[in-house]
């Protein structure tokens, strides 16, 4: 691709949608339904910068696990944009994780690594390597600090997902983060 390029201008939207229905029917052959539908409430744009619902970068990847390697650490102070700048963040805005493994593949656990652990999304007490969330497969996970974003730092700065172990195939997933 050549040199890096020098100036970079980043924008994101984050959409969650979720609509349920559910029926009911009576004896007599009555069709009661009821649900919710938030998939236009639940968008949120970045645009580019520093301050509060704005980013500078983002962080793209497609990891495989296997059963024998284990774990992946990210260390969220080197990671790189997709022109190979380094990213050199303090704040992440959003995470989203898509575990791709098929229906009854092996579950993707995600915490802070012993090393440094990030602890920008969880509360800081307790162990640093304790699994903070478990991603089925086929499952997603996002969150998101628009404003204030979840703080790095170079003691806060490594996030760890691991094999589960309970399925001998590998599990990949992938990863996107927005962060300034």
């Amino acid at each position: 691709m050549g040199a890096a390029p020098t100036t970079v201008a980043t924008n994101a939207n984050t959409t969650i949608g979720l609509s349920v229905l559910e029926q009911a029917t009576d004896g007599v052959g009555n069709v009661f339904s009821a649900g919710i539908n938030n998939q236009s409430d639940s968008k949120l744009a970045y645009t580019n910068g520093t301050g509060n619902q704005q980013i500078r970068r983002f962080y793209e990847a497609r990891v495989t696990l296997t059963p024998s390697s284990g774990t992946f650490d990210l260390d969220l102070t080197t990671i790189l944009d997709p022109f190979g700048n380094i990213c050199n963040t303090s704040k992440i805005k959003f995470v989203y994780i898509k575990n791709r493994s098929a229906a009854g593949g092996g579950t993707l656990l995600m915490g802070a690594a012993s090393s440094n652990p990030w602890v920008g999304m969880w509360a800081t007490s307790g162990a640093p390597t304790t699994v903070k969330h478990t991603i089925e497969a086929t499952g997603e996970f996002f969150a998101s600090s628009p404003n204030s974003g979840y703080s790095v730092s170079a003691t806060s700065k490594t996030l760890r997902f691991t094999h589960n172990g309970g399925s001998s195939g590998s599990i990949v997933f992938d990863i996107v983060i927005g962060l300034i």
